[in-house]
């Protein structure tokens, strides 16, 4: 079984794109459905820092909602985004026959919000001093999201043992994922989607 220390400097490899943070998942102990399921506690404990940036930098068309709605929107987007993303992941790895890898992937994937959290601090503090408007605000965060993606890609690409191709896909559609449960929550609150802003 790998250390704490091990699995979160996997885990900044991995965002990094080095392929030798994959390491600590695979070790014996790692990988396995109760490992998985350990793993949770990292998006439990994340979860004030999404409500926080919520708060801190609404999404586009949302800035009029109070912080209850806020709240409520951010964890359904939360909570079923990360249930209708792994629910598709892994059915792609069941219709590739990689199936017995997908708890790795999961636990993997659930180790590398902590860089990620790390990494957006910085975007967070400008949010929070409210230096930058909110089209510049907007473009950092894409930018940073569309990161966060390519480092998805690359935890499938060494968990799945799949092609990059493959994995830049299943990395897209888990993003899609979570923009589909958005949208509905842009349903829901009567607020019109801007698709160009």
């Amino acid at each position: 079984m790998s250390s704490f220390r091990e699995k979160v400097v996997g885990a900044f490899n991995l965002s990094f794109f080095f392929g030798k943070g994959i390491k600590p998942f695979e070790a014996k102990g790692e990988g396995d459905f109760k490992a998985a399921m350990r793993s949770l506690w990292i998006t439990a404990a994340l979860y004030p820092v999404a409500i926080v940036a919520c708060w801190l930098h609404p999404p586009h068309g949302m800035e009029h909602l109070g912080r209850a709605d806020l709240s409520i929107i951010t964890t359904s987007e939360y909570v079923l985004g990360f249930f209708l993303s792994n629910a598709a992941c892994w059915l792609f790895a069941w219709a590739l026959k990689v199936h017995d890898r997908f708890w790795l992937f999961f636990q993997a994937s659930n180790w590398t919000a902590i860089p990620a959290t790390v990494i957006s601090l910085p975007f967070l503090g400008l949010a929070l001093m409210h230096s930058l408007d909110d089209m510049h605000m907007n473009r950092m965060l894409t930018v940073v999201a569309v990161y966060f993606a390519m480092a998805g890609s690359c935890v499938a690409y060494r968990a799945l043992r799949i092609n990059w191709e493959l994995s830049v896909f299943l990395a897209s559609f888990m993003m899609f994922c979570e923009q589909i449960i958005e949208m509905l929550m842009f349903r829901i609150y009567h607020i019109p989607i801007d698709w160009l802003g």
